[in-house]
């Protein structure tokens, strides 16, 4: 894999050797959001998902060491509720962008140093008001804090899968979802890899889909997370 941004600023990763090659300016380095981002994690993350990993759009806590991945479509609430169970004692492991050990059966690796918040999050959370929202180097703009003070930790093993389909109004609910409808989901989320690769991501993403994953609806977070804590006991 190359990545050029230009003729001072390029990078050249071959998992196949597990080497890589980053060449970088001064004013380059002088943009470590930029850097790390479009270069340094980029090489990590394709060399790793190559290699070792498979990436799941998901947040993820833990709770008596048992971890519960937050899944669904984008303005689910995967963040925000992750947050919220942490402030509630849980330990928090990743917002959304968490790795399965392909290798280490359920087994999933996440970045808890980070919490990365759309700007609507201040509503929810008093104590983020006084953060300035930022543009991320892919062009959102995101309120990025430091976990401190809550429980945190940097793997864990998966034991519920629950798919997040926030709704204004209404009752909180859970129901059943399909081992078969869990996988393809994950499955569509995924990049596109060499079939080699694939084959080995989906045996370890179907690990996590026979989890008996549930749908959960809700509308406010105290709910949600009342929901969570009766399945994991």
């Amino acid at each position: 894999m190359s990545i050029v941004s230009d003729q001072e600023n390029f990078a050249v990763c071959d998992y196949s050797r597990k080497f890589a090659f980053c060449r970088l300016n001064a004013a380059a380095v002088d943009d470590p959001s930029f850097v790390s981002y479009y270069f340094l994690e980029a090489i990590a993350n394709f060399t790793l998902t190559q290699l070792y990993l498979t990436p799941v759009h998901a947040a993820c806590v833990a709770r008596k060491g048992q971890g519960v991945l937050l899944s669904g479509a984008s303005g689910a609430g995967k963040t925000t509720l992750a947050y919220f169970c942490a402030k509630k004692g849980w330990t928090y492991v990743s917002d959304n962008e968490s790795w399965l050990v392909r290798a280490g059966g359920r087994m999933l690796l996440g970045n808890p140093r980070r919490i990365r918040f759309r700007e609507s999050a201040a509503e929810l959370f008093p104590e983020l008001k006084g953060h300035q929202a930022a543009p991320h180097p892919n062009g959102k703009m995101s309120i990025e804090v430091n976990p401190d003070g809550l429980d945190t930790a940097y793997q864990c093993g998966v034991e519920r899968v629950v798919f997040l389909a926030r709704q204004p109004g209404g009752r909180t609910t859970l129901r059943p979802v399909r081992n078969g409808d869990a996988l393809e989901y994950f499955l569509a989320e995924l990049p596109v890899y060499e079939d080699w690769v694939r084959e080995e991501q989906q045996i370890s993403l179907n690990r996590i889909a026979e989890l008996n994953p549930v749908e959960l609806r809700y509308s406010d977070l105290e709910s949600a997370w009342r929901a969570l804590e009766s399945l994991v006991t």
